[in-house]
Formats: structure tokens, C-alpha cells, sequence
């Protein structure tokens, strides 16, 4: 059965209060930037058990999300780097359990970032140009966890200089700046069709100059 993702389960929690101790003030966070004070910990937990056996990652994911969930409330208790370092030892303690692998922290952290960065050159339009980028199902699970689009597509169009669909507001934009461009054009065009027909006139003209000096040679030469 597939797993939740975390953003899900933790859109059922209650907004939280951290408590400031510089300021001794109370400020109030929602539910998405509770989890973004912690996506070094959840982006890329995938890469402990490496890029074989994912199906293991999400089991984990789902069996420690109800305890990730209470841990990200005690992080925005305490301050946040011991907060981390507590979720960073829980992730490890479960991860140990479930891979049978003897992992500690430091590895962990060195590993979530090594696979979100993997994933973010996957995924940079910069690097991939007009390519296709596939993603597995597990990539497409950290990437929700990342805070982005859980499945991007994109299409390579020919002659396109970057990939992906336009948003509607783009399209929009793009078609009221056609509509100047396109009366410039119409003026361009009738400008020369106006020359075109003057150039053809002084043609005339001087065709028919150049015929009446003929007739006026012939008719001396005739007198002659």
C-alpha cells in the first residue's frame, strides 16, 4: 500500500508556537514551514540505504513519520541545531534497524545531502536542456519532500531554447505583446508596397521619356 507522503500527515497538525529566547516573543508557523526548517534531515534520507532497495526507504518513511512528527514539534521548541541533532539520531536509529547496517550521523547527514544534490542536477533544466527527465517513483517521492512538483513532465519542443509548459498568465503576456508587434509589421508592409509602386511610376515615366526621344530622332531623320 502506498505511503503517504510527509506533507500530508503533517498537514493534520495545529499551527506552532516557537518561543524566541532573544526576543521572548511567541511567532507563529504553519504546517509547510515547519517542515522546511527541517528538509536537511527528510530531503534525502533515501541515499542511506543506497539507490538499490528504495521500497525499504519508503517503508521507513512511513513506519517513523508519526515520530518524525512529534520530533519537528519538539524542534520548533528547542533551539534548532540540538533539534536536528535529536532527528538526526532517530532517523539513524531506525535506519539501523530496518537496513541491519551500522550507520551513525555523520553519515546520514553526508548522505541526505549527496542524494538531494544528485537529484537536483537530475532536475536542473539548466544542465538537461531539452532532454526528457524520467523519474523513478522514489525520486518523485523526495522531490514531494523537497517541496516540489511531484511528477514534473517535460517536453522537448522544437526550436525551444528551454523546456517545461508555459503558465497561462505567460501565454497571456506573450499574446498582448504579439498584437503591437503585428501592426509594426502591417505598417512595414504597406510602407514598401508604397515605395515598390513609386519606383514603378518613375519606370514609367522614364520609359516614356526615352520612347518620345526616339520618335523625335526618327522624325529628324525622316525630314533629313
Amino acid at each position: 500500500m502506498k505511503q503517504k507522503s510527509l506533507k500530508t500527515r503533517f498537514k493534520k497538525m495545529n499551527a506552532i508556537e516557537i518561543r524566541v529566547h532573544k526576543q521572548e516573543k511567541l511567532i507563529n508557523y504553519n504546517d509547510l514551514n515547519a517542515i522546511t526548517q527541517v528538509d536537511e534531515i527528510l530531503e534525502s534520507i533515501a541515499r542511506v540505504v543506497g539507490f538499490e532497495n528504495k521500497k525499504v526507504v519508503t517503508g521507513v518513511i512511513g513506519e517513523i513519520s508519526e515520530q518524525i512528527s512529534s520530533c519537528v514539534r519538539q524542534i520548533l521548541i528547542t533551539l534548532l541545531m540540538e533539534s536536528k541533532t535529536k532527528a538526526l539520531t532517530l532517523l539513524t536509529e531506525e535506519f539501523c534497524k530496518v537496513t541491519e547496517k551500522v550507520i551513525t550521523v555523520t553519515q546520514v547527514k553526508k548522505l541526505l545531502n549527496n542524494m538531494k544534490t544528485a537529484l537536483k542536477r537530475k532536475t536542473d533544466l539548466k544542465t538537461t536542456g531539452n532532454k526528457v527527465i524520467k523519474l523513478k517513483d522514489w525520486e518523485k517521492d523526495l522531490l514531494t519532500i523537497m517541496n516540489k512538483e511531484e511528477n514534473p513532465i517535460f517536453s522537448k519542443v522544437p526550436g525551444a531554447l528551454s523546456v517545461g509548459v508555459k503558465r497561462q498568465s505567460e501565454m497571456e503576456a506573450e499574446k498582448s505583446q504579439s498584437n503591437p508587434t503585428t501592426h509594426t509589421d502591417d505598417k512595414l508592409e504597406s510602407t514598401a508596397s508604397k515605395d515598390k509602386v513609386k519606383i514603378r511610376k518613375t519606370k514609367d515615366i522614364s520609359t516614356d521619356m526615352r520612347l518620345k526621344k526616339q520618335r523625335i530622332c526618327l522624325c529628324q531623320n525622316f525630314n533629313v
